[in-house]
């Protein structure tokens, strides 16, 4: 039996989390609203749950999914992909 490691490539909108994280940071420091960065930060948290959620059903694919969405580590998944060393 093998494990999949990596989700299958996302291709729809992404978020960089050094970004949304900064972003909140700074707007928390002016103490400013921010609706936007409140509604990222409330699916984030949906997100979060997901993986939870997923990973404790032995869904490891979920990881590589949460990465991909929030460009954490990009270049090692494209090193990971094209080494040909992912068990499929």
């Amino acid at each position: 039996m093998t494990t999949t490691l990596l989700g299958p490539e996302h291709t729809g909108m992404r978020v960089n989390y050094r970004g949304l994280l900064l972003q909140s940071q700074s707007a928390l420091q002016r103490g400013e609203e921010e609706p936007g960065l409140a509604e990222m930060l409330r699916q984030l948290q949906g997100h979060l749950k997901e993986l939870g959620q997923r990973w404790y059903a032995g869904d490891v694919a979920v990881v590589d999914e949460i990465l991909q969405l929030y460009c954490i580590e990009q270049q090692a998944r494209e090193e990971l992909v094209k080494s040909n060393e992912v068990p499929a």
